[in-house]
């Protein structure tokens, strides 16, 4: 069976196809150690420039509303910033939750590290209080699959988005396809653990209400993952 290739990988193919190319024209000028490191370290950064360039544009062709940016910190420290955008034109949570259709959630890891244990153990705790009994068994298998999907820890800048928009949740860690869960509304789960009755703290959920003012936009928008955590 032939491999497909979703149109971001294809352009990162061509471009190595063009490093290839290119590179040798240069050897007779450049010791070939000199030439291997220039070409794989080129290569994180066209792979990291154009992922990042393919998530903002997906972003802008969903025509979704950024309802806004929170940050997940408890007394010790802050772990994740928590980006929400919806397909409706509201910032009440009761009307996000009961009529949007397409939703994108997205975290950037503003810790230096967190375990995965850590990571699962926030995001189980802000699902399992608020959501109903009847909801979480009938996502319970979803859940376990989203729990299965780290090997090994989170570190700052990290960026993990949770998108429903095409039928479908797909979950991507730094760009890559992690996951894909057959069931739209398993991301209305999560989204009740962010602005459900009893949110992380009240200022995250405040926060993820406030739009384009939310005090923490800049700082997610400028926060970027490492091109050697691809």
């Amino acid at each position: 069976m032939s491999k497909k290739y979703s149109f971001a990988q294809v352009t990162i193919l061509g471009l190595i196809q063009c490093i290839n190319l290119l590179v040798p024209q240069l050897a007779f000028k450049l010791s070939d150690p000199f030439i291997a490191t220039f070409k794989d370290e080129l290569m994180k950064y066209l792979t990291h420039l154009i992922l990042l360039l393919f998530s903002q544009l997906a972003t802008a062709n969903m025509n979704l509303n950024l309802t806004g940016v929170g940050l997940y910190s408890d007394l010790r420290a802050p772990y994740f910033y928590s980006a929400l955008y919806t397909d409706v034109a509201s910032l009440e949570a009761s009307v996000i939750v009961e009529q949007s259709n397409a939703i994108r959630m997205e975290f950037k890891i503003v810790a230096k590290k967190i375990s995965k244990r850590r990571f699962y153990k926030l995001m189980n705790e802000m699902v399992a209080i608020n959501n109903n009994e009847q909801a979480l068994n009938s996502q319970a298998n979803n859940m376990v699959e989203l729990m299965g999907l780290l090997n090994g820890k989170l570190v700052r800048g990290d960026h993990i988005v949770i998108d429903n928009s095409n039928d479908e949740t797909r979950i991507t860690i730094n760009g890559v396809d992690a996951l894909v869960i057959n069931d739209k509304a398993f991301v209305k789960l999560l989204l009740n653990g962010w602005l459900g009755r009893l949110p992380p703290t009240p200022d995250f959920k405040k926060d993820l209400l406030s739009g384009e003012n939310s005090p923490h936009l800049a700082g997610f928008l400028t926060l970027e993952f490492s091109p050697e955590r691809l």
